[in-house]
């Protein structure tokens, strides 16, 4: 394996902030992750990245002991090959110093262990975990359906929720302007899982069942789902590499990683940060009940009477709405503090990027039209003072990282 240079950073405030990262690659490709905060670091996670060079990393604030299991035995062997672990069964454990990481890196291997599903991830301590592709070579389909193409060399990124966080409902994203929409990776925590997916338009649900650590890949319809479950799943979402115009490759735009959020986690209100890049369509997705709707407000106007693209779709009690934004927009809430939960997610020429907003904490206005210079952290009613702080690992070799 090539060495690579790994940096670790720390950001901390007295007062809480959101941080999402850009990552833009040597391939001129860009991806998108909402950053987790320690204080929302867990134990336990389920690393996801698809097959073509994998790579996760494991960042710590403080010294701890890290086991990475697998049923895999090939897997296990390479993953085993990156650090200096020692081996037990099935699993291997590595010692992680202060403010330190370790990295499960596949971006210059000759041999890829496929794609990463059904590893798990303990901790003693609380970490992190990054995870998903230094590039990702989905095939595309063009106009002539015989042709497939391997030309998308998009990175992948997501910092992962931890298990305790995972939920037993998910609602689909509703995501405009794609045809091959993707799939979803639904994995289960725990055996005799029950999993139902329903559909909007089907009267017939796909029901199945998991064990612990297995999991099942969804074909995305362009028709909205529900997913519940009986014991908590994670529900990674990859969205695929072709437009709703059936373009040649030279047209298409690259996969991008999103893991969804369950509706316990969903808040009344997030500062939106979107990469100020050129030919690049931006779009906000929205989860939440259809009465929320009419409460929502991005900066100063009202989501209902937002210009241009706007589309939206019940489910069961379930409301999915998709918006075209832009730059200036810098935040959405509710203006009487209901929930709901939102993705960004935007399109270019040969790349795409999305990120879920779960982390942050909900934040008030001082005046309705203050905009972005009235907003602050708050908690219970209460200014928050405690400390924020942030720890991040990247590869400085392969991207570049802006706040």
């Amino acid at each position: 394996m090539d060495e690579t240079t790994l940096i670790l950073m720390t950001l901390t405030s007295v007062n809480n902030f959101a941080l999402t990262l850009v990552m833009y690659t040597i391939a001129g490709t860009f991806e998108t992750f909402q950053a987790t905060p320690t204080s929302s670091w867990g134990r336990s996670y389920y690393p996801f990245a698809m097959q073509a060079s994998p790579v996760f990393i494991i960042v710590s604030d403080l010294a701890t002991s890290v086991s990475v299991t697998s049923e895999n035995r090939t897997l296990l062997r390479m993953l085993g090959q990156r650090g200096s672990p020692r081996t037990t069964g099935n699993t291997l454990v590595y010692s992680v110093a202060s403010e330190s990481s370790v990295a499960f890196d596949f971006c210059y291997a000759k041999e890829s262990p496929g794609i990463l599903l059904g590893v798990l991830v303990t901790s003693k301590r609380p970490v992190g975990v990054i995870s998903g592709n230094c590039w990702s070579m989905t095939s595309m389909p063009a106009q002539d359906t015989a042709v497939k193409v391997n030309l998308s060399r998009n990175v992948l990124a997501e910092m992962l929720f931890p298990l305790e966080k995972l939920g037993t409902e998910y609602v689909t994203l509703s995501t405009f302007g794609r045809f091959d929409l993707g799939q979803y990776y639904i994995i289960a925590s725990k055996d005799n899982t029950q999993v139902k997916v329903e559909w909007r338009l089907e009267d017939v649900a796909l029901t199945f069942v998991l064990k612990q650590h297995e999991w099942r890949v969804i074909d995305r319809s362009s028709e909205l789902a529900v997913i519940t479950s009986s014991q908590p799943i994670q529900v990674t979402f990859v969205m695929d590499s072709v437009d709703m115009d059936h373009q040649l490759a030279s047209h298409t735009y690259g996969p991008s990683l999103c893991v969804l959020v369950p509706p316990a986690l969903h808040i009344s209100s997030y500062l939106i940060a979107i990469p100020e890049v050129e030919n690049v369509q931006h779009f906000m997705s929205l989860v939440m009940a259809p009465q929320v709707e009419p409460t929502i407000l991005v900066n100063t106007k009202l989501l209902k009477h937002m210009s241009g693209k706007y589309s939206r779709h019940e489910i069961r009690e379930w409301l999915a709405v998709s918006v075209k934004i832009s730059p200036e927009d810098s935040y959405v809430r509710s203006t009487t503090g209901l929930t709901f939960g939102c993705y960004i997610f935007g399109t270019g020429l040969g790349f795409s990027y999305m990120h879920n907003l779960w982390t942050q904490m909900p934040l008030v206005l001082k005046e309705a039209d203050e905009g972005f210079a009235g907003l602050k952290g708050e908690e219970s009613g209460e200014s928050v003072t405690k400390l924020v702080s942030f720890h991040l690992t990247f590869k400085s070799d392969f991207v570049r990282v802006n706040f």
